[in-house]
């Protein structure tokens, strides 16, 4: 936007003389539709504690444990970094045959300060996933879309935190995940005209899914198809040898 030179404000930077960009808020949101061996599913939280000291057990005051949580009501759940909390969509049924632990995915998803924009503000009524980090919903196959289907003519009450506010069972049933992610865009020069790339990495993490590391029989590549080459003495001489 169009700044006089000379002014500067808390609210935004001056990336060319006369030019302002603004701070502001990007928001994701990923859904995912489980079926972790079967549709019935439920999520859980996992967060470390420090243990006790103890002569036998914990004589150096370094162990910690984990506890699991179960998400009983469809609703808006948060990360804490301070307890490593870690959301894991899970299967009970489900046995890993090694440890008998339920099979399960962990969500891996970085932390974002949550929307900034007054609650009566149409941003705040109409991005209804942008204040948890997680929702989790029951399944219904009319709710696709995290801020409800016409989200620009929307006037709030269409999205996920109005779905999940019906605090329905989501234990061992067909639930739907709501993954937010995001940055805050704090500009600097260096993003005008052309703001570089921003990256932001989400991972679902097989937890006691497998019976091993599935990596370990991935056979080395031998650039078969593409017959690309590497810069290497064996290479050189593979194609000295074509010629």
């Amino acid at each position: 936007q169009p700044i006089d030179e000379g002014v500067d404000v808390p609210w935004g930077t001056v990336v060319h003389p006369g030019v302002l960009a603004a701070h502001h808020q990007h928001f994701f949101s990923l859904r995912i539709d489980p079926m972790l061996d079967g549709n019935r599913n439920r999520l859980l939280y996992e967060e470390a504690y420090a243990m006790e000291r103890d002569p036998d057990l914990n004589p150096h005051g370094t162990g910690y444990f984990t506890k699991e949580t179960v998400v009983q009501r469809s609703g808006g759940y948060d990360l804490d970094t301070q307890k490593n909390r870690v959301f894991k969509i899970t299967n009970m049924v489900s046995r890993n045959q090694v440890n008998q632990k339920a099979a399960a995915y962990k969500i891996m998803v970085p932390d974002f300060q949550k929307m900034l924009a007054d609650k009566d503000t149409f941003h705040y009524k109409r991005a209804e996933f942008a204040d948890h980090n997680i929702y989790v919903t029951k399944y219904r196959p009319n709710q696709l879309f995290a801020a409800g289907q016409y989200t620009n003519q929307s006037r709030g009450g269409t999205g996920v935190r109005t779905w999940s506010s019906a605090k329905d069972n989501v234990v061992d049933e067909d639930i739907v995940v709501w993954v937010q992610f995001g940055i805050n865009h704090v500009p600097r020069i260096e993003d005008f005209p052309v703001m570089p790339v921003e990256i932001i990495k989400v991972y679902l993490r097989p937890v006691n899914f497998f019976t091993k590391n599935p990596a370990l029989d991935v056979p080395p590549s031998t650039q078969e198809v593409n017959k690309s080459c590497q810069i290497s003495p064996l290479c050189r001489v593979s194609e000295k040898n074509k010629l």
